[in-house]
């Protein structure tokens, strides 16, 4: 029986609050025995993005998806959700619950739209401010649409004005935050707060801030939204509104496995969302863990409160250590949680020598929690590092050699170092080559995949997303190698799943590896054609004086290795300037080109022709020992006459010539060599001209 297989599709991993959605669905999977695959690439619409959207949204057609969890909000971005749903109304009809957003007849799970109005009737009844500025997000965003409109309301029921000119709009990042509070603050002056539609424009404007000398929270009041993980380090740590994005995606892959198995249509769901408060709005910090899913909580075994002091009180602090080693940072916050309600608990008791002690361990197991923290950080820490350090060596040595001449071997051989962890590239051709419009159709070949586990070889059969020969659960992730409109390809990573940043560092390498060879493939191609231009007769296709030279150099050095003589022909069509006055100079091309072709009839294709110039052609020709070229000349003049005979022009093309047979370890050059055969040819021209016998030049 297959394994229930559904898409996430978002924009990137490395995001606090993306990564909190990615984090919760693949809580989920786990807990559920389902795998996702998380589709990464840019926003919809966005034509010049660094993600590449095509890709991604054509592979979510694949046969391989029993469903699809869209994180709505961050696919539309910046174009509006119109651009979502068309993107389903193509996709194949299969069972999908939004994350974040609603989409029109779709179930969803979402963050209630609250939040926002706690923050403005916390700073106007609890601290009494009314001159509250509002930075926004892009308005044809849903989620910032909604925020701005709440804000609105609530400062209209608070009896307070908000004219047009107190808000702005960011983008949502951190410097289109500071950018638009340096407009606000130009515009308005030093309002008493500025609440921020979401976190990170709320840090660009804490720097606007600091810039002019005004500090957080004496000078301006400032507040954010998402409850990202940086907003609890800030300094101060900002105040905010938790959406539980965790919980979010949690649920909503809960739903969609339900719907999966049972058929039955899912309604949509709202998680509460809950203001945070902290330092930035003048406010003491709260200790407050992140709130879980009780579906997580019950499977991770923490113990209750009475269960942890019934534990303390028989068996101590003992082995506890070693239980806390082999949790995840989730597993820790309950344990921390859990100890401080216990601890909470003994406070209210009376006190006595047992109470005393169960104090005593519960401060003890604290501490032993803070310090089973502080361990997985840095390990996870070293392994990010160690990871890191292993992507800048691989892509130094790829940057290194960029020939595409064994650049595939040199790929494979690189991104070897993450075998173990599954790694799968697929490319479009073979010579890196983009392609504007991919095709991801259950029947579309690549002429190109690198395995880390296979090997590199060519496909002749159409290859699947996801391996046939993949029974576990493990979720891949797979991500769009483009830049702009470079599409290269795709890379798929399984088992990283709790190292989001490397899974978005991995992508950044290989689209700058891929991006710089095929670059450099286009730019040695063009040097090459530029180089073939300078050395080419455009009338007849010949090497010109230049190419001669070049590739007569070449031919010299083989005669000096291999003891060889090389004969050297110049030659020319006689009576061209009287072909061009009495037939045109059309005509007189005709000559020549009939010249060129009969010189290419004679010659091997190994020999070096050459145009000089005018009516001044050469041949470089090696010549065995016993060997000289008067053959070749009564067959050159046969060739001629019968390729100007083809023409039916009244005229017949004919030439005059002159050759030597020259030995370079006899220590001359070759352009003495073509000074003596040019002498050679002006004789035998003089000789036709007074009608004599014609000769060919001395050996």
């Amino acid at each position: 029986m297959s394994i229930p297989t559904f898409a996430l599709m978002l924009t990137r991993l490395d995001g606090w609050y993306q990564s909190q959605v990615w984090e919760g669905a693949n809580a989920a999977a786990d807990l559920l025995e389902v795998r996702i695959v998380g589709l990464v690439g840019s926003p919809l619409g966005d034509l010049h993005g660094d993600g590449g959207s095509s890709e991604i949204y054509r592979v979510a057609s694949s046969e391989c998806f029993d469903g699809y969890l869209p994180l709505v909000g961050s696919l539309a971005n910046a174009n509006g959700i119109g651009i979502v749903e068309r993107l389903f109304a193509a996709l194949p009809p299969r069972p999908t619950v939004c994350v974040g957003v609603e989409l029109k007849n779709f179930a969803a799970v979402i963050p209630s739209k609250g939040g926002i109005d706690q923050v403005v009737e916390h700073l106007v009844w609890h601290h009494g401010l009314k001159r509250i500025a509002y930075l926004s997000g892009p308005l044809v965003n849903p989620d910032a649409q909604t925020r701005l409109d709440l804000f609105r309301r609530t400062m209209s029921a608070c009896g307070l004005e908000f004219p047009l000119d107190w808000m702005d709009q960011g983008g949502f990042t951190k410097d289109k935050g500071e950018a638009a509070t340096e407009r606000l603050l130009q515009r308005i002056g030093i309002p008493q707060a500025i609440v921020c539609a979401n976190d990170a424009m709320a840090f660009g404007a804490q720097q606007a801030l600091s810039r002019r000398g005004l500090k957080v929270p004496q000078d301006v009041v400032l507040t954010g939204y998402d409850d990202i993980e940086e907003a609890r380090i800030q300094v101060p740590p900002l105040t905010t509104v938790s959406a539980h994005p965790f919980q979010v995606s949690f649920r909503a892959v809960e739903k969609l496995v339900d719907f999966h198995r049972s058929g039955a249509i899912p309604r949509s769901e709202t998680i509460p969302s809950a203001m945070v408060l902290r330092p930035s709005c003048g406010c003491p910090g709260r200790i407050r863990g992140q709130e879980l899913p009780e579906a997580f909580v019950q499977r991770v075994n923490v113990p209750s409160v009475e269960a942890l002091r019934e534990r303390l009180s028989s068996r101590g602090i003992g082995n506890l250590w070693e239980d806390l080693q082999s949790m995840d940072l989730r597993q820790l916050d309950l344990w921390e949680r859990t100890i401080q309600k216990a601890s909470e608990s003994l406070s209210t008791q009376p006190a006595d020598g047992q109470a005393n002690l169960l104090v005593s361990e519960f401060l003890a197991a604290g501490h032993i929690a803070s310090r089973a923290r502080a361990t997985y950080g840095t390990r996870r820490q070293f392994e990010l590092h160690q990871v890191l350090r292993d992507q800048y060596t691989v892509t130094q040595e790829l940057m290194a050699n960029l020939d595409p001449e064994g650049f595939a071997d040199r790929l494979q051989k690189g991104i070897q170092v993450w075998q173990s962890r599954r790694m799968r590239l697929l490319l479009f051709r073979s010579d890196l080559s983009p392609v504007v419009k991919p095709d991801f159709s259950h029947d579309a070949s690549f002429e190109l995949a690198i395995d880390s586990c296979e090997g590199v070889r060519h496909l002749d059969r159409p290859e699947r997303l996801l391996p046939t020969d993949d029974p576990t659960r493990e979720g891949w992730t797979i991500l769009s190698l483009s830049m702009r409109e470079e599409h290269y390809g795709l890379v798929q990573l399984r088992g990283w799943t709790t190292n989001q940043l490397f899974m978005e560092s991995i992508r950044l390498m290989l689209v700058t590896v891929l991006s710089s060879a095929y670059r450099f493939r286009l730019e040695r191609g063009m040097h090459e054609r530029l180089l073939q231009l300078s050395q080419r007769d455009e009338l007849t296709g010949l090497f010109n004086r230049r190419g001669l030279l070049d590739h007569g150099g070449i031919l010299v050095h083989k005669a000096l290795s291999e003891g060889q003589r090389i004969g050297v022909v110049l030659c020319d069509l006689d009576g061209l300037k009287t072909i061009n006055d009495l037939y045109g100079h059309f005509d007189g091309d005709l000559a020549i080109r009939a010249m060129a072709i009969s010189l290419e009839d004679v010659f091997r294709p190994a020999d070096v022709i050459a145009r000089m110039g005018g009516d001044e052609f050469a041949v470089l020709a090696m010549l065995p020992d016993d060997a000289d070229l008067d053959g070749a000349m009564r067959r050159l003049r046969q060739a001629l006459a019968h390729r100007s005979g083809q023409m039916g022009r009244p005229w017949e093309a004919r030439t005059s010539a002159g050759w030597m047979s020259w030995d370079p370890r006899d220590g001359s050059s070759l352009e003495e060599a073509l000074v003596r055969a040019d002498q050679s040819l002006y004789q035998d021209k003089g000789k036709r001209k007074r009608g004599g016998e014609t000769t060919f030049g001395p050996s």
